[in-house]
């Protein structure tokens, strides 16, 4: 049954009563007003009630043809469905709706029932004309009525499809806006320049020069990727070298990034801009930054079947106490990969080998059908 429509009995007997209520008033009118001018004194009350029997088969009829479109209505665009139920409804209709005419003028006449079989065949020509093209305008109406409204209904779900994919693409910009204040976080810049700080108090000012330089790349890179929708997978490589490097500022020789895999196939991928950078600083905040060890953060990269599976690896230390944090970085990747990616794509974080372990799969061509 089709969700979207109404094919309960009392609306559908209600709608086919009020409909044929008109018919039959509007009938009864134009008969009396007919009587009035031949002088007659018949009444509009007296009319009605010789008609209205007539029209009882066409009301029960209108009811079921309703109650099936309505059932049904995913056929009504299927000509050859149509034209069966509207064959059926000749068939068990129409031929029994005559007879039953006839019944009824019999039974106004006083004629014994003996003579219906002489009274059927002597049924002149134009009632049965008006009565198949009154079954087909009837046919005809329903029909139009429930596929006109079937229509509406489905241009009503076009548009509530459309707003929520308008819903979708903001909320899509939002956790974009979002990844970029978390990768921009205040915690970093301070870090950063209080490294840079310390280089110019130490006076070692062409360090700090390049650092600051550094830090001016790297910000105007993070600027110019969050007004992008795709890029290069390299490009999110180079950036997390330089981010790296900067981060080394602060922590010395104590920090090493690797990264294997790396081959021109995999840096020409399709990438979400800056989906990388927060799964290293993870990675420092919750390895270097508990223990004065040194500690390499490792990225593997792999490509495939037009997919790309990246893992980011960084160091367990047993006994260290873990640097208290909310995840939200990762839970920012994981829904970034899901809006963008559905189920193509995935984030799966783990602890296995002694190392804390992120792998992220998507596919290695944007996704062109997804709101960008």
């Amino acid at each position: 049954m089709n969700a979207g429509r109404d094919a309960s009995w009392p609306r559908v007997v209600a709608a086919s009563l009020a409909a044929w209520c008109v018919v039959l008033l509007l009938h009864g009118l134009a008969t009396w007003a007919d009587q009035l001018r031949r002088g007659n004194a018949g009444t509009l009350g007296g009319v009605l009630a010789d008609y209205a029997p007539a029209y009882l088969p066409w009301f029960v009829f209108s009811a079921a043809l309703l109650h099936v479109f309505l059932r049904r209505a995913d056929r009504l665009a299927d000509p050859d469905w149509v034209a069966r139920a509207f064959a059926l409804s000749a068939t068990v209709f129409y031929l029994p709706q005559v007879g039953y005419q006839v019944a009824l003028s019999m039974a106004g006449a006083g004629v014994p029932w003996s003579a219906f079989g002489e009274r059927l065949m002597r049924w002149p020509a134009v009632y049965w004309l008006i009565d198949a093209g009154l079954l087909g305008l009837t046919f005809a109406a329903i029909h139009a009525a429930v596929a006109t409204g079937e229509s509406r209904l489905a241009e009503d779900r076009r548009r509530r499809a459309e707003a929520l994919n308008l819903e979708l693409r903001l909320e899509l910009e939002r956790h974009r806006l979002h990844a970029l204040r978390g990768q921009l976080e205040p915690h970093f810049l301070f870090n950063a320049l209080n490294a840079i700080a310390g280089l110019v108090r130490g006076d070692d000012r062409a360090l700090a020069l390049r650092a600051l330089q550094q830090l001016s790349h790297l910000l105007r890179a993070a600027l110019a990727a969050s007004d992008r929708d795709w890029v290069p997978l390299g490009d999110e490589l180079d950036f997390v070298r330089d981010y790296a490097a900067l981060q080394q500022l602060r922590h010395g020789d104590r920090l090493a990034l690797s990264i294997t895999g790396e081959d021109a196939e995999s840096r020409a991928a399709d990438c979400p801009p800056l989906l990388l950078q927060p799964l290293v600083e993870n990675a420092i905040r919750h390895d270097l930054e508990c223990h004065l060890e040194a500690s390499e953060i490792q990225l593997a990269i792999r490509h495939a079947g037009g997919r790309i599976e990246l893992e980011v690896t960084n160091a367990l230390r047993p006994g260290v106490a873990p640097n208290p944090g909310l995840g939200l970085g990762l839970q920012a990747t994981r829904d970034r990969l899901r809006l963008l990616y559905g189920d193509a794509a995935a984030c799966v974080a783990e602890a296995k080998d002694g190392r804390f372990t992120v792998t992220l799969r998507w596919p290695a061509s944007r996704p062109e059908a997804r709101p960008a």
